[in-house]
């Protein structure tokens, strides 16, 4: 059969999928911006403070990316109860067994959730990241809607088409943020996402500065890791081309794209888009040294864009990559540890443990805060200026300062170590010491396990070796289940204050693991970490199987191996980056479109 015929039998144009709309709003779903209040549930913990929290990037998003979702569930159960063929074809074990894994892990959530003590973040979501239960069911719903209804190559453009309008948008905005002109610090963008009391205020600032790419995906980070699902597609668009036309499309819109990723300073984008373009070396090898003048100028132009926005910006880019790919050993904090015990606050400082505890009989101040060794020695003080407190003078203690404080008829005591108050009671009624947080909420410290990276490697990768550190751990309880969806907040040990003080986050919480794969381990179990790896394996292994030695001589097969691109650029990010809502569904679009394709192009061989 011909190339034309075999083309003619997928294409369908003068047929319209009706059933792709829900898959064109997809691409639009990282655009979503709009101000929520709620409150969050949290101030039972005694880290959390305020029990309302604001939200601009994520509530929306989660909101309509869940319609969309059971949009397409309802669909699929119309079309599997009225249509005996579609019912057929959704049963067969043998055309579906990519997705048997897909579906454990998706049984795996919910089971996690129902099961969860925290079930309620699971079904409604959680601050700083809205992904609850219904969303990441409605990622596996859309990975196998798209799979089941992009049935021709005419789909696949329609999708194609509307995934780059949507990339369009967002980068074109991105890309003035690079040059500081950012359309939502301006009066119009605000009044966008902002209801109109608070858009004329300057009560809501972002953090980011002034010239950074976040666009509306809430984090830079994101913004390089979406920039690495869509340079690769670009790329092969652009090589192939045989359509001048589009050229003036897919040329700009890379450029937008290239300035959002270095604008965002994301190094995991960066390192993701590096293995990406290496991989497609490999796969592409012979398409590339037929054009290798083509490619070399998109390479030479990636090249020349990298350093030249490197030199504008004072050799950022290159210094930050080489600093989270370094293992760093810092310096071992001099502060080790702090117990609440039931009779004494125990604080270990350079290895050395001092022993501190009220004792309300004593005549005076002196006698009244009793500092001790671990060997039972009193440790030597003097009087404060003040009298209401103590100077230790011991030299292993030498910068601790204890002191007393009166609130609310309640007495607390101030250890102030190397500038920093930490304080401490035990007038609760239980007699036993605890420690005051600064929410203002009274807990026991916590000193949790620790794994891999010790206290001289935790800022390996900025800072994530401290919190993969204590993530690790938690795996060995949630083999089977885990802690319920959108939780990771909740199960990591944010009453670690030594910890968080140590890693220059005693006030902010860690509210995600910063690694897509120790994120679904925790959450919904280990056993659905392999479940969704082996998904993402089956469809890699039968890709490079279907690539590897094609010549590429159609739209499907080029299609087809530039999400394969995409997708593992994305599979390496998530190993420093999060599954989030702002991202995900556009991940999720081209896993099923990926698969479609790749059945397409198996007939296309067969024929």
């Amino acid at each position: 059969m011909s190339y034309n015929k075999k083309r003619q039998k997928y294409k369908s144009a003068s047929q319209k999928n009706y059933f792709l709309f829900p898959l064109i709003l997809i691409p639009f779903i990282p655009l979503i911006m709009y101000y929520h209040e709620y409150n969050n549930h949290l101030s039972e913990f005694p880290w959390s403070g305020s029990e309302t929290s604001a939200d601009i990037f994520l509530y929306w998003k989660m909101v309509v990316f869940t319609t969309i979702g059971v949009v397409m569930a309802c669909i699929l159960i119309y079309k599997i109860s009225s249509d005996k063929k579609f019912q057929k074809n959704c049963l067969s074990v043998k055309t579906n067994t990519i997705w048997i894994p897909l579906l454990i892990y998706g049984i795996l959530s919910i089971l996690s959730t129902v099961f969860s003590e925290y079930s309620y973040f699971g079904y409604h979501g959680m601050t700083e990241q809205m992904e609850s239960l219904w969303v990441l069911l409605s990622y596996c719903i859309l990975a196998y809607y798209t799979y089941l209804f992009v049935q021709t190559e005419q789909d696949v453009k329609t999708i194609i088409k509307w995934l780059l309008i949507g990339a369009g948008i967002l980068c074109l905005i991105g890309m003035f943020q690079a040059f500081s002109l950012d359309f939502y610090r301006s009066s119009l963008g605000r009044s966008l996402y902002l209801p109109s009391e608070l858009s004329k205020s300057d009560s809501i600032q972002f953090t980011f500065p002034d010239g950074q790419v976040y666009t509306s995906l809430y984090n830079p980070n994101y913004v390089g890791v979406y920039a690495s699902l869509f340079i690769p597609l670009l790329i092969i668009l652009i090589l192939f081309n045989k359509n001048r036309k589009s050229l003036f499309a897919y040329i700009p819109l890379s450029i937008t794209v290239i300035i959002c990723l270095f604008g965002s300073k994301s190094k995991t984008g960066l390192i993701a888009i590096i293995v990406s373009l290496l991989f497609m070396l490999l796969l592409f090898r012979k398409t590339i040294f037929k054009y290798w003048k083509l490619f070399g100028g998109i390479l030479a132009v990636l090249c020349v864009s990298f350093f030249a926005y490197n030199a504008i910006t004072d050799n950022q880019l290159i210094t930050s990559i080489q600093f989270a790919l370094q293992n760093v050993k810092n310096a071992e904090k001099p502060l080790n540890q702090i117990q609440t015990n039931d009779d004494n606050v125990m604080i270990e400082y350079n290895h050395q443990k001092l022993y501190f505890s009220f004792n309300p009989n004593g005549e005076n101040i002196a006698s009244q805060l009793v500092l001790k060794d671990e060997n039972g020695k009193t440790i030597s003080s003097t009087l404060k200026d003040d009298t209401v407190g103590l100077q230790v003078t011991d030299e292993r203690f030498a910068t601790f300062s204890v002191s007393v404080m009166n609130s609310d008829n309640t007495l607390y005591f101030n250890i102030n170590i190397d500038g920093q108050d930490w304080y401490f009671t035990n007038q609760l009624g239980d007699n036993t010491y605890y420690y005051l947080s600064n929410t203002g909420k009274t807990c026991k410290i916590k000193n949790p396990e620790t794994a891999v990276f010790d206290s001289e490697h935790e800022s390996f990768a900025t800072g994530r070796g401290y919190i993969w550190s204590r993530t690790i751990p938690l795996l060995k309880n949630t083999l089977i289940l885990g802690t319920g969806a959108d939780t990771f907040l909740l199960e990591f040990p944010n009453d670690d204050f030594v910890g968080r003080y140590n890693n220059d986050c005693l006030t902010a919480l860690i509210s995600k693991p910063h690694n897509m794969y120790l994120q679904i381990g925790v959450q919904t179990g280990v056993l659905s970490l392999i479940a969704f790896l082996a998904f993402y394996v089956i469809y890699f292994v039968s890709s490079i199987k279907l690539y590897f030695k094609h010549s590429f001589d159609t739209y499907l097969s080029q299609i087809g191996a530039s999400i394969l691109v995409g997708t593992l650029g994305y599979m390496v990010a998530g190993l420093a980056n999060d599954s989030s809502i702002t991202l995900a569904p556009v991940f999720w679009l081209l896993i099923g479109l990926g698969i479609a394709v790749n059945t397409m192009v198996k007939k296309e061989q067969l024929s």
